[in-house]
């Protein structure tokens, strides 16, 4: 059902009829968490009361606030937790960091990291296919003046020039092999490549009888003078 109006307006009609939120999900076929949103969503926009939906928790208040009364809730217990850090930095607790270092602090519209969420509130918008990056290299920052709006590739290179990129940071491949400079292959995406491991491959059997088998269909094409056309 998609509209969402017509909706809350049948939900505070069964809530006013004395139905459950239980009984009025299985109603209208929606789920029981829904039901319930949709009659606070209901008392937020005034189009019911308290009386009406039953409802009794000033718990439940909470979830009425509004947009800016949120906000002004969520920076003040930014204000609360966030300490100074080097560089300028400032951060959350360690008690608010995921295993990747980031910062969360749960906004409910804008999600958990919070230096996403404050360069949003901070008035700068996120695109699709954009993200929050950090000039200062540190993760865990959550001052804006160190955040700007910037593509993934701009991210991973912020990475690699902080010394934190994961790939770039490896001093052997995988085969235990140095990447050193008499070594290492730089295609043209710019990824490393292991010398002695490409070798090794093309050593391989299969390898071998692939090449060969490529080799004289080039041959055979290029005496019957077909090579470079192109097939339809």
């Amino acid at each position: 059902m998609k509209d969402f109006k017509e909706l809350r307006r049948l939900i505070c009609q069964h809530r006013k009829d004395g139905l459950t939120y239980e009984a009025i999900a299985r109603k209208l076929q929606i789920s029981h968490p829904a039901a319930r949103h949709h009659a606070l969503k209901a008392l937020q926009y005034g189009e019911t009361t308290a009386t009406e939906i039953g409802l009794v928790r000033e718990n439940s208040i909470r979830n009425l606030l509004t947009p800016e009364q949120y906000n002004e809730k969520w920076w003040a217990r930014f204000r609360k937790h966030a300490r100074p850090g080097q560089n300028g930095c400032i951060e959350m607790p360690t008690v608010f960091h995921n295993v990747d270092g980031y910062a969360h602090l749960y906004h409910r519209d804008l999600g958990n990291f919070a230096h996403r969420i404050v360069v949003i509130l901070k008035g700068r918008e996120i695109p699709t296919g954009f993200m929050a990056c950090h000039s200062c290299g540190n993760h865990g920052c959550v001052n804006d003046e160190h955040l700007y709006v910037g593509t993934m590739k701009q991210n991973a290179r912020d990475t690699v020039n902080h010394g934190r990129h994961l790939e770039a940071n490896k001093t052997h491949c995988i085969h235990g092999h140095p990447f050193d400079e008499e070594n290492t292959r730089i295609c043209k995406r710019g990824k490393r490549h292991c010398k002695a491991c490409e070798k090794i491959v093309a050593q391989k059997p299969g390898v071998v009888a692939w090449r060969r088998a490529y080799q004289a269909k080039r041959r055979a094409l290029k005496r019957a003078g077909k090579l470079g056309e192109v097939s339809p």
